[in-house]
């Protein structure tokens, strides 16, 4: 049980926690922007990652949904990282903004090729259920 006095200090960082996922989101997102002609080469790209995957579950998604719908995966994509970045910034809606970021990290995390991703994406997976679990009345 925490102590009523380390409440304003676990806020804190919870609070710090949010802004770095929220940071991370936006750096990843905006080059997106910045680049027109992002997506157009989504299913050269996405076809390359097949070979990657270490989830064999997760090789039928993969097959059948991700790659026919190439160049709209990398639009919501693109979308998706700057929408929840800002959401964890401003906190609102928070649930809903950890639930799209854990979708995403899921994913990531199953075409993970290095275990620098690896590592990344269950440090990224575990703060968000952090942040997801914390009461913040």
């Amino acid at each position: 049980m925490v102590q009523p006095k380390s409440l304003p200090r676990l806020y804190a960082y919870l609070l710090i926690m949010r802004w770095v996922i929220g940071v991370i989101f936006i750096l990843n997102g905006y080059p997106k922007f910045s680049d027109p002609s992002f997506g157009s080469q989504a299913d050269t790209f996405l076809a390359t990652l097949r070979d990657d995957i270490i989830f064999k579950p997760y090789e039928g998604f993969f097959e059948n949904i991700v790659l026919p719908n190439a160049f709209l995966v990398a639009k919501i994509v693109k979308y998706a990282e700057v929408i929840l970045g800002i959401c964890f910034i401003i906190n609102f809606p928070i649930k809903i903004a950890v639930f799209g970021a854990l979708c995403l990290h899921l994913n990531y995390l199953a075409i993970a090729s290095l275990p620098t991703f690896m590592f990344l994406n269950i440090m990224m997976i575990s703060a968000e259920f952090a942040i997801y679990g914390a009461r913040q009345d």
